[in-house]
């Protein structure tokens, strides 16, 4: 969350596994790869300047070497009348790499 506030797409990138996985919350498509994350980034991040989030529940599941992480977060997107906020829920499975920990799958969903 802390590298979706600083807005750098780059950074939100440098999280996940060149094969990675996104069921994202704003598209009807499942992404896969860093290309096509890109491109959902640029539009989820560039048409929400100044947005920022929190993470309001967090699960862990180890599993072998896999760690899975459920929750909840909340976005706040900045708008003439302050901050709209949107909830959504979220699951991410985090692999060990030689770089450093890297996302494999990701799904959001805004709550319903």
């Amino acid at each position: 969350m802390q590298r979706i506030s600083s807005g750098s797409i780059p950074a939100v990138l440098d999280l996940y596994h060149r094969s990675a996985v996104l069921v994202p919350t704003y598209s009807d498509s499942i992404l896969r790869g860093k290309q096509q994350l890109l491109g959902y980034f640029k539009e989820f991040m560039g048409e929400r300047p100044g947005m920022f989030g929190t993470i309001d529940t967090i699960m862990r599941q180890k599993v072998g070497a896999l760690s899975v992480y459920s929750g909840t977060y909340t976005f706040y997107v900045p708008d003439q009348n302050g901050n709209q906020s949107v909830k959504a829920r979220f699951t991410y499975v985090v692999i060990p790499t030689a770089s450093g920990p890297k996302i494999v799958n990701h799904h959001s969903s805004e709550m319903p």
